[in-house]
């Protein structure tokens, strides 16, 4: 009976297109952000000052948002479906990232997914992983494509569009506006807060990837050390090697205070650890070419570091003989104009 109940409900009555919208975009709102709402149970726990009543609205805020966003970009007749599994589905490889990983989808880790290697994309994948997708993005989608939405004449269907979209956003800005001060406590304290929203966040910072990767203005070439040259004090040549390692934490590095012994090769050779640096970013395709650049990083963007030399082009210059060799995921542009050797993992 309850078999022939779901049938029917999916397959045979038609369902209006706002109430399917809004059934997707409670699943989005729940489900896909559990992360986030596990981020927001910890901080009302933490003793903040902050009413029972923003508590209760303040998901309910979210939701219509939700709402409001997925009725003006997806609820066309030819749209909705499409747009929305492929969400579903990309939205619940994030869900799982963001529960087990902790990741937000800021630009910088959308450079990272977008540049990563194979071997690097094979390490994330697992039974929990392929398990995840299965549930949260194809079974939602097989049930979105067995529904039958009904969308009323164009005039009428535009109307209803535009007249719900505008309840949702006056209510919610009505909530907005009571606790509005507490809404900005909540944002200073928790800068990443709004990047952990599932899909918005990675959305928009697809977007703004397409934007200035594909559509910004070409900025002009520049070439540096043009008249550089070695100095030398001796007539014996030098062989200098540079080690630039995967990113670390240094709060987690022994050398610098960590209380387990987590450089216990390199603490054998004396080696001499610096503490007051930081780095560009966080991820290899932001940190490493400022790394190699003359630009401070208030002044660095990746755009810029596209289209200047660095530090290895003004030493080649020099006449010193370069040679970057590679076991990972690539120079990120730093070594496209000086010898480099791709060295492949052994398989054993």
């Amino acid at each position: 009976m309850l078999q022939f109940k779901l049938k029917r409900f999916l397959s045979i009555n038609p369902h209006h297109y706002l109430f399917v919208t809004l059934i997707i975009s409670l699943f989005f709102t729940t489900i896909s952000n559990i992360a986030l709402w596990r981020h927001f149970y910890k901080i009302v726990t933490n003793g903040d000052n902050l009413s029972l009543s923003f508590i209760i609205t303040a998901p309910i805020t979210i939701f219509l948002l939700m709402y409001a966003i997925f009725l003006i970009l997806f609820s066309w007749k030819f749209v909705l479906k499409p747009a929305c599994t492929l969400l579903f589905i990309s939205c619940a490889g994030a869900t799982y990232a963001a529960i087990q990983y902790g990741i937000i989808f800021d630009s910088d880790m959308l450079t990272n997914f977008l540049e990563t290697n194979l071997n690097e994309a094979k390490s994330y994948i697992s039974l929990y992983s392929i398990g995840a997708i299965l549930i949260l993005g194809v079974i939602p989608s097989i049930l979105l494509w067995r529904f039958k939405v009904y969308y009323p004449n164009f005039i009428k269907s535009q109307l209803q569009r535009i007249a719900v979209t505008a309840l949702v956003l006056v209510i919610a800005g009505i909530s907005v506006i009571i606790y509005y001060q507490q809404y900005s406590f909540i944002g200073r304290n928790n800068r990443t807060l709004n990047k952990e929203i599932l899909p918005v966040s990675y959305v928009h910072t697809t977007i703004n990837y397409v934007k200035h990767r594909y559509f910004e203005k070409e900025m002009p070439y520049v070439a540096m050390g043009e008249n550089a040259h070695k100095v030398t004090t001796t007539s014996k040549p030098k062989l200098m090697f540079l080690v630039l390692g995967e990113t670390a934490r240094a709060q987690n590095f022994s050398a610098l205070g960590y209380n387990r012994n987590t450089n216990f090769y390199t603490n054998k050779e004396n080696v001499i650890s610096f503490a007051n640096v930081s780095s560009c970013g966080t991820s290899t395709a932001y940190s490493v070419p400022c790394m190699f650049s003359n630009m401070p990083r208030k002044k660095y963007t990746a755009k810029r570091a596209e289209n200047r030399e660095g530090i290895l082009d003004v030493l080649q210059k020099a006449g010193v003989n370069i040679t970057w060799l590679d076991n990972d995921s690539g120079c990120k542009g730093v070594c496209d104009r000086v010898k480099n050797i791709r060295i492949e993992p052994t398989k054993t």
